[in-house]
């Protein structure tokens, strides 16, 4: 489950305080496990193309009440509507969404990680629900403090359009997570200039023990 890491050094780990941190910072954080039945999977560094459908038909009913609120308060507040996924058997509209898989055979991690190592912001929202692995999302909230959110298997996080944050990978850059789009599926990033402050830099490869 999802922890907070403060630049003092302080970890919130109570899921209720963590939960309202974060909606504080404006964003949206949730969790439920992952599926059972795709947890054979979900150990595997690589899977095949067959096997993300797989993953990503489970997830598509495990979460579907949480898909189903995003697309409507992205209706509510006037944004566009979403892309139907091509693989959603649904009727109804639904957010495209892939799964991302990370690992440190991946030839390009190191651009990866760089990527988005420094502040930025969306112009959509960035939601994610993590399947395996850990991650960590930094927040600039309005009064210019940082914090880093640590998001494990279970995770469900959105981040809203505007938001300035960053996103790192830990010592372990093992990571699966779906991505939900309720627009094109593109992630322009612009970036702030913002510094990240140097502990809350260092702590993803940091040995922090989770409880």
């Amino acid at each position: 489950m999802a922890r907070l890491i403060h630049p003092d050094g302080t970890v919130v780990a109570a899921p209720a305080a963590v939960a309202r941190a974060v909606a504080a910072l404006g964003a949206h954080l949730d969790w439920r496990p992952p599926p059972s039945r795709i947890l054979d999977l979900l150990v595997k560094p690589v899977l095949a193309e067959a096997e993300k459908a797989t993953v990503l038909a489970a997830v598509d009913v495990h979460v579907a009440p949480w898909v189903e609120r995003l697309v409507r308060r992205g209706r509510e507040r006037g944004g566009r509507a979403p892309e139907t996924d091509v693989q959603s058997k649904s009727q109804s509209q639904s957010p495209a969404r892939d799964l991302v898989v990370l690992h440190d055979g991946i030839a390009n991690l190191a651009a990866l990680r760089e990527q988005f190592a420094a502040p930025h912001r969306h112009d959509d929202d960035e939601v994610r629900y993590v399947v395996d692995g850990v991650g960590y999302f930094g927040f600039v909230a309005a009064d210019g403090s940082q914090v880093l959110l640590e998001v494990a298997a279970g995770d469900y996080l959105e981040v809203p359009a505007g938001a300035e944050h960053w996103f790192a990978l830990g010592a372990d850059p093992r990571l699966k997570a779906v991505r939900y789009f309720l627009g094109a599926p593109a992630w322009e990033a612009r970036y702030t200039g913002t510094s990240v402050m140097p502990v809350l830099k260092a702590a993803p490869l940091a040995d922090l023990q989770r409880a």
